[in-house]
């Protein structure tokens, strides 16, 4: 394999090569000898395809696609031919398209371990948003046909948090170096999209183990937290709703939101997830809340994301659920400002109060709950 694959791979390259080259050079006159090379390149390029399809065809274990896919790796490296990412996106779209779908985990864990290996090395960050557009395009290729999502898929989304957590940490350390921290960026917002695009292509039922996975996951960093507060709004926001709902204020007449004054039927996703994960959701934004180093768009995010909560499940429970946990979050501040224990800024302690009175404001007014908006009003 260490022999054959490298070849396939390099006679899809030739043809590839010879596309581009047509599609940016002029039409000139080309003589009889240079068409028939051209066709013979291009045959034997559609020839590696075809072998390299048949091949992964005929790979059933664990141990067989990975040595398959460990010389295309290398030789992705060796080289560089990850940048641009339109070649290892057409092989490994050829090679999704042959295995059995049962495998496809296994093509996107050998890529993620393969990512792994760039996280630390300096210098080379657009090689690993390059992997990681491959492994965008095979995880939502894999989404629909995955089965019942296990710890493999599971973990693939711990993995690719820890991947964001390690890029922000990598770049504070080059705070000084504007070039890298924008090839960070975009390293960061392309698993921001692997985990969006993924998720959103998962059958409902799926989709809930995805968002508690990323909920109990939710890190510690202030700015981890805040990417992935965001990711679960784009995950549970099917209406568009965020950027309406995304600043803290009392408004008299939520009209000036924009929101509609019917709330559609909600889907079975949205109120089962609640149901089944509330109290792990609940617990975990507690948590969140309280963390002394949350700046003003943590809390937000924090604020949209219980307003989304709240409105796409269009839930009697869910809603009730959510004001006690409001209740609950303004009784343990009130404590741990009597009891002076230092665990809460003055800054925080109104902030917090801030965005419950907000949060109250607008759903007394939004579900009509004509005694909580007078009691919302007067506090206010």
């Amino acid at each position: 394999m260490d022999q054959i694959v490298p070849s396939i791979i390099f006679n899809m390259k030739n043809g590839e090569q010879i596309q581009s080259q047509r599609s940016t050079t002029p039409t000139t006159i080309a003589s009889p000898e240079d068409v028939v090379i051209e066709t013979i390149k291009e045959d034997s390029s559609s020839l590696a395809a075809v072998i390299l399809r048949d091949l992964f065809c005929r790979t059933h274990s664990n141990n067989n696609i990975s040595i398959c896919i460990q010389p295309i790796l290398i030789e992705l490296d060796k080289y560089g031919k990850w940048i641009p990412c339109d070649f290892p996106k057409y092989i490994f779209s050829q090679i999704m398209n042959s295995i059995k779908y049962h495998n496809s985990y296994v093509i996107i864990d050998l890529l993620l371990n393969h990512l792994e290996k760039y996280l630390d090395i300096g210098d080379r960050t657009n090689i690993k948003t390059s992997i990681m557009n491959v492994i965008h395009d095979s995880l939502v290729f894999a989404a629909p046909n995955t089965g019942v999502v296990g710890s493999t898929m599971l973990g693939g989304i711990t993995r690719l948090l820890e991947c964001l957590k390690k890029s922000f940490q990598i770049a504070s350390r080059r705070s000084r170096t504007p070039s890298k921290d924008q090839n960070e960026q975009q390293f960061q917002t392309a698993v921001i999209n692997v985990i969006e695009d993924f998720a959103e292509k998962l059958p409902d039922f799926q989709m809930m183990e995805i968002i508690k996975c990323i909920v109990t996951s939710l890190p510690i960093y202030h700015q981890i937290r805040l990417i992935v507060l965001e990711i679960l709004q784009l995950l549970v926001d099917r209406r568009y709703y965020a950027d309406k709902l995304c600043k803290i204020r009392i408004l008299k007449d939520i009209s000036q939101l924009g929101l509609p004054t019917e709330t559609r039927k909600s889907r079975l996703f949205d109120i089962a997830f609640m149901k089944k994960f509330g109290h792990q959701f609940c617990s975990q934004l507690y948590k969140c809340i309280l963390i002394e180093n949350n700046t003003k768009k943590n809390f937000y995010a924090i604020y949209c994301l219980m307003n989304l909560v709240t409105i796409e499940a269009n839930d009697q429970d869910v809603l009730v659920d959510v004001i006690h946990f409001c209740l609950e979050v303004q009784s343990a501040i009130i404590k741990m400002m009597d009891e002076d224990q230092q665990k809460l800024s003055k800054i925080n302690y109104h902030c917090i109060h801030a965005l419950i009175a907000a949060y109250f404001n607008l759903i007394s007014k939004l579900y009509d709950i004509t005694s909580f908006s007078r009691y919302v009003d007067q506090v206010s």
